[in-house]
């Protein structure tokens, strides 16, 4: 649904979508890359980072590629 939204160019409700599973789902590398996407294409480079930092943190936790 947060990525239907980002491609309607509904970048609110898309962040919305992604904060949602992001506390449904705090270990989800998966859930942090969505984010940083969002975070990304509505020009919150700080967040962005972050974001995607977080994703990184928890694929090398988990043994992920």
């Amino acid at each position: 649904m947060g990525y239907e939204a980002m491609k309607r160019g509904d970048l609110e409700k898309a962040l919305f979508l992604f904060s949602v599973n992001r506390t449904r789902y705090p270990n989800s590398s998966n859930v942090y890359d969505s984010l940083g996407e969002a975070y990304e294409k509505s020009g919150q480079p700080e967040k962005e980072v972050a974001a995607y930092q977080k994703r990184d943190e928890i694929k090398s936790l988990d043994g992920s590629k």
